[in-house]
Parts: C-alpha cells; sequence; structure tokens
C-alpha cells in the first residue's frame, strides 16, 4: 500500500479548523487557550493514520458534503487513478441525511445545499476565501426557492441518494478495492449491497461521528467552545481507533 484515500464530510476534512477569513473562531479560541493548532490538513483523522500506516495521504472531504458527492469525487478519482488502485487503501465516511449537490452554472462550480426545511443554507467549498455560505445563499435564495418548490422532493432525493451509493458499492467490489466505511447504523439496514466485512467497528459503532460523539472528543468537549466537529485529540484518537480495526481485520 502507498496511499491513503479518504472521501466524506467535515468530520473528514477536519471541520472547525478552517483558516478561511470568515472562519477562524474555532482557531482563535484554541490560541487564545495556549494551544498549538496545525494546518487543517494536518489535523485530521486522515492525516494521522496516514503517519500511523506509513501511507501517502489523499483527502476528497469537503465540508458540507454529503453522499452524493462522495460518490461522484470517489468514482472521478478511481476513474482518473486506476494504476493506483492496488496500491491504495479507501475509507469512506458516510453523511446520513440528504446533503443536495447543484451545478451553479455561473460559478461553473459545484454548491452544496444543506438543508431543504425553509431555512437552507448553501456551502461553495471552491470559495472559502471569496464567499460566506450566508453570501451564497442570499446570492442564490430565488433559484434555490424556485428550484424546491417545483421541483425536488424529500422521498425522491433519498431514493436517488442511495441508489447512487449502492450502485458505487457494487463498483468498487467489482474492482476489488480494499475500503473501509464509516456508516451510521440506521442507514446500514437500507443499503442492500453493502459488505458488511467493510464497515468499521470502533468500539462496536459503526461510525466516526457517533464515536467521537459519545466519548466527548468534540471540539465542545475539548475546548469549551460551541462546535461539533471532531477536536484535535479526538482526530487522532479516532485514527488510532481505526487503525486498531484494520490490524484486527488483517491480522
Amino acid at each position: 500500500m502507498k496511499y491513503l484515500v479518504t472521501n466524506g464530510s467535515s468530520i473528514t476534512k477536519g471541520g472547525g479548523f478552517e483558516n478561511y477569513k470568515y472562519r477562524q473562531d474555532v482557531r482563535d479560541f484554541y490560541l487564545d487557550k495556549g494551544l498549538h493548532v496545525p494546518i487543517q490538513e494536518e489535523c485530521t483523522y486522515t492525516y494521522h493514520l496516514s503517519q500511523r500506516l506509513g501511507l501517502e495521504p489523499i483527502n476528497l472531504a469537503k465540508c458540507g458534503s454529503g453522499v452524493r458527492r462522495l460518490v461522484r469525487t470517489s468514482y472521478d478519482w478511481i476513474n482518473n487513478n486506476k494504476d493506483k488502485l492496488q496500491d491504495t487503501l479507501f475509507i469512506f465516511e458516510i453523511q446520513d441525511g440528504i446533503r443536495m449537490e447543484m451545478f451553479l452554472t455561473d460559478e461553473n462550480k459545484f454548491g452544496i445545499v444543506n438543508g431543504f426545511d425553509g431555512d437552507y443554507n448553501i456551502v461553495m467549498n471552491w470559495y472559502e476565501d471569496e464567499m460566506t455560505p450566508d453570501e451564497m445563499t442570499t446570492k442564490y435564495k430565488d433559484k434555490i426557492d424556485m428550484y424546491h418548490q417545483n421541483f425536488w422532493s424529500w422521498e425522491y432525493e433519498e431514493q436517488r441518494t442511495w441508489r447512487e451509493f449502492n450502485m458505487f458499492m457494487t463498483y468498487i467490489q467489482h474492482l476489488n478495492l480494499n475500503y473501509y466505511l464509516s456508516i451510521h447504523e440506521m442507514n446500514i439496514h437500507q443499503n442492500e449491497t453493502i459488505d458488511r466485512s467493510r464497515i468499521l467497528n470502533l468500539d462496536n459503532q459503526t461510525d466516526i461521528w457517533s464515536y467521537g460523539h459519545d466519548h466527548k472528543l468534540l471540539i465542545e468537549d475539548e475546548i469549551g467552545f460551541q462546535d461539533n466537529h471532531l477536536s484535535l485529540i479526538g482526530n487522532k484518537i479516532i485514527a488510532d481507533k481505526i487503525y486498531e480495526h484494520i490490524n484486527e481485520v488483517n491480522k
């Protein structure tokens, strides 16, 4: 093995430790307490796990990302790196909930819509230093409202999301890739293509965020700042737990 490829949401990206001009509050809070905060990439469980495994880290995750973005970007990486596949360990952090991707033609970029309950926001992960999510939401509100009112259905989006995920599972199993899944227990049962031997076992929990929440490994637990992403120590502990699981499976 040479590469560790991870994909998922802010839990995998290192949410909370961004250093954008509008998103430095968590870093500043750590610094005020005299705690050093590395660059975002080195805060992640991906980075710590790659160090333990001696692999090159490739983190495809984005804050706000959902299943459909994970499928799209993972597929693209796999299709563009066929010469690396047998030397790659994949970890896919499957986010529950419907997080939609929309292609914004005037930006020529994908945007992520978090929540469609009338109080949604748009997370433009490629524009972190140019425009805040609130600014993006304001800019595209009329267009999103039109789509929401005329073309969107929660039931359909949920079905489409898990249908695409099941197709992706079939695809990577066909390629015989080496991978593990972080997925909430409630989502396992509705996805018939999941190979249960590939699901992470973190002290009998199957998804990273739930383990972090239950074991008080979030930023709010570490420094008292209200943020429910993994803390600095939380990312390290998650990396240790995944490392233990991999070793146990490969005994």
